[in-house]
């Protein structure tokens, strides 16, 4: 609330702001931060330095690529979460190492005993493949902590395997309203939105997950195949090519299936007559392509 006092006497006094104000504020709070920060200080830091960009970025530009701004406290947070969505991309490093730390508060056990003794039999259930069972101990688990995010996951793994793909949709809602950058319901939304041939929305999550890690294969793999159906070759291309390149950095077995996907594209992209932009894109990423 004191934030947002602050904000909206710097409004009052200003006059006209730009349409990429929120990039300016993270570009700023990236500076202010500097890299790289102590790991558990991070969030304090950014805290600190959301507020100074804030106030830098609102008070000092002015000029043609401003426009008027509207005085509401919606309009006020929207600016702030998009600027805070953008840390990832303008601030890789920084943004990375804040992601790992939510990963580990968001991920870890409960603060609840009851809840996570409820986990730990749900997860058992769930390995063991008794998936009915388990959705009653996870369900168990999130009524003694509602904010229990592996919880909420595991119920939308629960569901999904039981091809309940709409109530696996829900709790993997409920687990993103939570920890809207958690990489493992991002990536299993995604699955469950290809599932129901809703390909938007599962381009949409997978890229989220690029966003907010640059270094997510899975972000831009899954990207790519949804490109790839979409019959968007060009855009495909590029995605794999950036997967392929984690992997192969990781010497993960998923590299092969990277290499497929980029074969099929070469298919698709020379009966379009391109090519040169296949030959450009491999140049670009330093991947040695030899058709088979």
């Amino acid at each position: 609330m004191k934030l947002l006092l602050v904000v909206l006497a710097m409004l009052a006094s200003a006059t006209a702001f730009a349409q990429n104000i929120p990039e300016e504020i993270a570009k700023k709070s990236c500076a202010c931060v500097g890299e790289p920060p102590v790991k558990d200080s991070i969030e304090a830091r950014f805290k600190k330095c959301f507020g100074i960009a804030m106030t830098e970025v609102m008070t000092t530009n002015k000029g043609e690529k401003f426009e008027k701004f509207e005085y509401t406290v919606e309009n006020i947070r929207k600016t702030v979460a998009q600027a805070y969505q953008l840390l990832p991309s303008v601030c890789p490093g920084v943004g990375k190492l804040f992601g790992e730390n939510k990963k580990e508060k968001f991920y870890g056990p409960s603060p609840s005993a009851k809840a996570n003794k409820h986990y730990d039999k749900g997860t058992d259930l769930l390995n063991e493949e008794r998936y009915e069972q388990a959705i009653k101990s996870f369900k168990a688990a999130i009524k003694e902590d509602e904010n229990f995010v592996a919880a909420l996951d595991n119920l939308g793994v629960c569901y999904r395997r039981l091809n309940q793909l709409d109530e696996a949709l829900v709790y993997y809602e409920k687990s993103l309203a939570i920890f809207p950058e958690g990489d493992f319901a991002l990536v299993n939304i995604a699955v469950v939105y290809t599932f129901q041939n809703k390909l938007d929305k599962a381009l949409d999550a997978y890229e989220t997950i690029s966003r907010v890690d640059p270094d997510h294969a899975e972000g831009h793999f899954g990207a790519g195949k949804i490109l790839m159906m979409q019959e968007k070759y060009e855009e495909a291309l590029p995605r794999i090519c950036r997967a392929y390149q984690i992997y192969v950095g990781e010497n993960s077995d998923y590299k092969s299936d990277a290499e497929s996907i980029i074969g099929l594209l070469y298919t698709k992209l020379k009966e379009a007559g391109k090519s040169d932009f296949f030959d450009a894109t491999m140049k670009e990423f330093n991947i040695e392509f030899k058709v088979r």
